[in-house]
């Protein structure tokens, strides 16, 4: 993965991010019935909380494509996190709590933290993980 190719991803991430969060911040009935899911979450506040930290990682996102060797622990944290919005959406959807669709949109996690460990493994060895593995 070229720097160049690692700076606009990072930006997509970026953008996803706060399009995820405005619309589960102002719109969330909305917004979730766009990919047909249900039920609709009823806890307007754990959705808005939600919505925050998905605002604030896409922050991370951004810094992250602005200089990722300097953020690359954001990035590493950013991996697990991703990979719990698809594990915790698949647990939902098998315990029936809320319909299959609604790993269309918690797919695209799965993806983004395929792509980030991709960046993290062009960067040199980070010198304060004594040797241990990046993520």
């Amino acid at each position: 993965m070229t720097p160049d190719t690692t700076k606009k991803m990072f930006l997509i991430a970026a953008i996803f991010n706060w399009i995820v969060a405005l619309g589960f911040f102002f719109v969330p009935g909305v917004f979730l019935s766009l990919f047909f899911i249900a039920p609709l979450p009823e806890q307007s506040v754990w959705v808005q909380q939600f919505a925050g930290l998905v605002f604030m990682f896409g922050l991370g996102y951004y810094w992250a494509s602005r200089d990722l060797h300097s953020n690359q622990a954001i990035v590493r944290l950013a991996v697990w996190a991703k990979w719990g919005v698809v594990l915790i959406g698949l647990l939902n959807v098998l315990s029936g709590d809320i319909s299959w669709q609604f790993m269309i949109p918690a797919s695209a996690d799965g993806v983004f933290a395929v792509l980030f460990v991709l960046a993290l493994r062009t960067l040199q060895p980070d010198p304060y993980s004594r040797g241990r593995a990046s993520i």
